[in-house]
C-alpha cells in the first residue's frame, strides 16, 4: 500500500508538473511575442521621428500585424496601431489609405467604448482634417462635427480639447472662402485655448485667413501675434522664429514691399541656417520664396538663380522624386516661359508632372495645375491642338477632384474657351465660356472681373456667328 500511494503522487506531481511546463510555455510564447512587437513598435517610433517615413510605414504595418495576432482585430491596442498607421499614410499623402486605416481605428473603438469615447472623438477629427485634404468639404465638415459634438458631451463647452476641432472647422469654411463663419470657429478656439502653443496655431490661421482674403495688413497683424507669443516661448533664435519670417516675406511681397520682403526672407535665412546647417528643406522654401519675390519683379533670371538654389538643396535631401522638387520645376517652368524659353518651359513642366503622377497617381489637383501650365506655353506658342489636349485633362482631373463651382473650374472652362476660339471652333468656345460665366457667377457674383470678361467674350462670339444673345 505504502508503494502503491507513493506512486500515485508521483504520478499527480509528474502532471502537475507536466501541466505547469505546458503553461509555462504558452506564456513565455507570448511574452516572446509582446516582446518582438514591443521592440517593433519601438523600430516604427524612432523611423517616424527622424522623418524616415517610408521605414516608418513598413514597421506600423508590421506592427499591427503583430499586434492583430497578440490581442485581436478588435482591442484597444490594435486601434492605436491602426491610428498610427493612419497617420503616417496621411503624412505621406496617401489620403485614402489613411482614410481606410482610421476608419479601421473607428470601427475598433465603437466596437469596445461605444460612440462618446474621446478616442473616437479624436479619431472623427481626424478623418475630417483627412477630408479637408482632399477638397470632400462636407464630408470634412460632418466628421468634425461628430467630433466636436461628442467632446461637448464629454467636457462641456469650455475644455481645452475642443480648440482642435474649432480649428480645423475655421480652415474648412476658410478655404470654402466662407469667412465669416470661419473666424467664429477661431475666436471660439481662442477663447477656451489654455496654452501658448495652441494660440499661436490660431492666429497663425487667421493670419493665413486674412492672407486669404488678401487682406495683407491683419494677416501681418495677427502674425505679429504669433511673433510676440514664439519669442516669449522659444526665444528669438528658434527655428519656428525663421518660419514666421518667411511668412512677413510672403506678406510684403504680395505688398509689393520688396525691400522689407527680402529682409524677412534674409532673417529668416540666417536663422535657419543657424539651426538647420545649409542643407534642410526650410532653406530650400526660402530660396524658393525669394525666387518667387523676384519673379514678381519681372527679373525672371534672378527668379531661376533662386529656383535653382532651391533645386540644389531639395535634390540633396529628398532625392529626384520628391513632391517638393516637382514644386521648384514648376516654378523654373513658369520663369522659363516668363523668359519666352518655351522648349525650357516644357521640359521643366514634363519634369513636374513625372514626380507629381509618380507621387500621388494621375488623379490628383496639382497634377492637374502642370496640365494647365503645359496647356497654356502650348496656346503662347499657337499649338492649340495641343494646348487644348492639356487643358481638357486638366479639366477632366479637377471635375474629378474639386467641387463643380471651385474657382480653378472656372479658369479651366476660360482657357478651353480661349483656346478654341482661336482655332475658330466658335461653338465648342462658346461652350466652355458658357460654363466659364456660369462657374463664375456662382462662385464670384456678377461683377467679378472673370464674370465681367466672360460675358463680353460670349457677346463677341455670338456676333462673330452672327448671333446676338443677351446674358
Amino acid at each position: 500500500m505504502f508503494n502503491s500511494k507513493v506512486s500515485f503522487i508521483v504520478f499527480v506531481f509528474v502532471i502537475t508538473i507536466s501541466s505547469f511546463s505546458i503553461f509555462s510555455t504558452e506564456n513565455d510564447s507570448l511574452y516572446q511575442a509582446k516582446k518582438q512587437l514591443n521592440e517593433k513598435y519601438n523600430v516604427y517610433l524612432e523611423a517616424e521621428k527622424r522623418g524616415d517615413y517610408r521605414n516608418a510605414l513598413q514597421d506600423a504595418k508590421e506592427v499591427l500585424a503583430m499586434g492583430e495576432m497578440i490581442y485581436g482585430e478588435i482591442s484597444p491596442q490594435t486601434a492605436v496601431y491602426s491610428n498610427n498607421l493612419a497617420d503616417l499614410y496621411n503624412t505621406k499623402g496617401n489620403y485614402k489609405k489613411a482614410i481606410e486605416f482610421y476608419k479601421k481605428a473607428l470601427i475598433n473603438n465603437l466596437n469596445i467604448t461605444g460612440e462618446n469615447n474621446q478616442s473616437v472623438a479624436a479619431t472623427y477629427n481626424s478623418l475630417g482634417a483627412v477630408y479637408y485634404k482632399l477638397a470632400e468639404y462636407n464630408k470634412a465638415i460632418g466628421y468634425c462635427k461628430k467630433s466636436l459634438s461628442i467632446k461637448l458631451q464629454l467636457f462641456g463647452e469650455n475644455h481645452h480639447s475642443l480648440s482642435n476641432v474649432y480649428n480645423n472647422l475655421g480652415k474648412i469654411h476658410d478655404t470654402l472662402g466662407e469667412y465669416k463663419d470661419a473666424i467664429q470657429y477661431y475666436n471660439k478656439a481662442l477663447a477656451i485655448q489654455q496654452d501658448s502653443s495652441s494660440t499661436i496655431e490660431t492666429y497663425n490661421n487667421l493670419g493665413t485667413l486674412y492672407y486669404n482674403t488678401g487682406d495683407y495688413d491683419k494677416a501681418i497683424e495677427q502674425y505679429e501675434k504669433v511673433l510676440k507669443l514664439t519669442v516669449e516661448l522659444k526665444g528669438d533664435k528658434h527655428p519656428d522664429i525663421a518660419a514666421i519670417y518667411n511668412n512677413f516675406g510672403k506678406l510684403y511681397r504680395l505688398k509689393r514691399d520688396y525691400y522689407k520682403a527680402i529682409l524677412y526672407y534674409e532673417q529668416a535665412l540666417t536663422i535657419a541656417q543657424k539651426a538647420y546647417g545649409d542643407k534642410h528643406p526650410f532653406i530650400a522654401t526660402t530660396y524658393n520664396n525669394l525666387g518667387s519675390l523676384y519673379d514678381n519683379k519681372d527679373n525672371y533670371t534672378k527668379a531661376i538663380e533662386y529656383y535653382q538654389k532651391d533645386l540644389d538643396i531639395s535634390r540633396q535631401i529628398f532625392g529626384e522624386s520628391h513632391p517638393s522638387i516637382a514644386i521648384t520645376y514648376n516654378n523654373l517652368g513658369a520663369a522659363c516661359r516668363a523668359l519666352d524659353e518655351y522648349d525650357k518651359a516644357i521640359e521643366y513642366y514634363q519634369k513636374a508632372l513625372d514626380i507629381k503622377i509618380a507621387s500621388y497617381g494621375e488623379i490628383h489637383p496639382s497634377v492637374a495645375t502642370t496640365y494647365n501650365n503645359m496647356g497654356t506655353v502650348c496656346r503662347i506658342r499657337f499649338d492649340n491642338e495641343k494646348a487644348i489636349f492639356y487643358y481638357q485633362k486638366s479639366l477632366d482631373i479637377k471635375l474629378k477632384t474639386l467641387r463643380e463651382d471651385h474657382p480653378s473650374i472656372a479658369i479651366s472652362y476660360n482657357n478651353l474657351g480661349a483656346a478654341y476660339k482661336a482655332t475658330k471652333d466658335y461653338k465648342q468656345a462658346i461652350f466652355f465660356y458658357e460654363k466659364t460665366l456660369k462657374t463664375a457667377i456662382q462662385t464670384y457674383g456678377n461683377d467679378h472681373p472673370i464674370t465681367i470678361a466672360a460675358s463680353d467674350v460670349l457677346g463677341s462670339l455670338y456676333k462673330s456667328m452672327g448671333r446676338s444673345e443677351k446674358h
